[in-house]
């Protein structure tokens, strides 16, 4: 009898940590399924047009950032992005 009560002890026990290591597991799983779903994408166009030439001109423009800083921003800032042709 001791011993049937030592084995049901032991699978009662067997079941609550395998229980609990379920439990985080299907915890992580979720922030897992979570964190996966989080996902934007952006496209951005700007067109500038005026019916007279500009001098001068600042222009501020929205661009995406993430963990203040933005991977287009310094492109944007290094380039000549001007055009010789009056349309």
């Amino acid at each position: 009898m001791k011993n049937l009560n030592k084995i049901v002890l032991g699978f009662i026990l067997l079941l609550t940590v395998s229980a609990g290591v379920l439990a985080f597991w299907w915890a992580g799983q979720q922030q897992s399924m979570y964190e996966d779903s989080l996902y934007s994408g952006y496209d951005y166009e700007v067109t500038i047009t005026t019916n007279s030439n500009l001098s001068n001109v600042t222009l501020y423009l929205p661009i995406p950032v993430r963990d203040n800083t933005s991977s287009v921003g310094q492109y944007i800032a290094e380039n000549n992005f001007t055009s010789d042709d009056p349309a």
